[in-house]
């Protein structure tokens, strides 16, 4: 077992080459060395180990975070989306919109618009993904006295909670309106970054809403079938 591992370890570092076979590996491994200075006291097993002994680490493991309810925040989107989610499509839209605004372009012609449209509809997706695992947190997380998220992001991330005047405001309150809005304002401030190179104007922000507001209405919509399939079945 040691011998094939050690082959098939050689095998990838000095050819780089594919194996079918598993590749065992002991991250932390501490090498041990007994009886190298003192030969005569090596016996044959020890000899065979080259007077050393392989001791692997015994560090607790390191348990990710649990998710929490994000209800220190005024507005989700502030801390809700981790920034390795939309770092490269973040980047790649920033560094496009610069390059047409260097060169007194508008983004507005199809083309340009169709690459703008695709990477930011990149980042819905993942800010869409994201609000999902809030959205299946147990039911009632913003029935809290110290939220101070905004009741329209309440409305958007606690969908579930059992409260009846909750239910009737969300469904009576234009919400998305908000969440739309405060999802542009937030990808602005990416785009703006801290070397504040990029200007928005306008027509991006009106571009953001727009592009957010189908998928979050489409989100919306599976959720109140489903919170009407359980009205029914009650």
């Amino acid at each position: 077992m040691i011998d094939d591992n050690k082959r098939i370890r050689e095998k990838y570092k000095n050819k780089g080459k594919y194996s079918g076979n598993k590749l065992v590996s002991y991250p932390g491994r501490v090498i041990l060395k007994t009886t190298q200075s003192s030969h005569q006291n090596a016996s044959k097993l020890n000899g065979k180990r080259s007077g050393r002994l392989f001791l692997p680490t015994c560090k607790p493991p390191i348990w990710q975070s649990q998710l929490k309810p994000p209800i220190y925040s005024k507005s989700w989107f502030d801390r809700g989306i981790p920034l390795s989610a939309i770092k490269e499509d973040i980047t790649y839209l920033r560094d496009f919109l610069l390059r047409f605004e260097v060169l007194g372009l508008s983004t507005k012609d199809p083309k340009r618009q169709e690459w703008v449209i695709r990477w930011v509809n990149r980042i819905i997706s993942n800010v869409l993904l994201f609000a999902e695992a809030i959205q299946n947190l147990p039911a009632g997380w913003s029935d809290n006295s110290e939220i101070k998220l905004k009741p329209e992001h309440q409305y958007f991330l606690d969908p579930y909670r059992p409260d009846e005047a909750f239910r009737n405001k969300r469904k009576t309150t234009d919400w998305q309106s908000t969440v739309c809005a405060d999802f542009a304002s937030w990808l602005n401030r990416k785009l703006i970054g801290k070397d504040k190179k990029f200007t928005p104007q306008k027509e991006h922000i009106r571009l953001w809403r727009s592009l957010m507001e189908q998928p979050l209405r489409e989100s919306s919509d599976m959720i109140d079938a489903v919170l009407g399939s359980h009205e029914e079945s009650a």
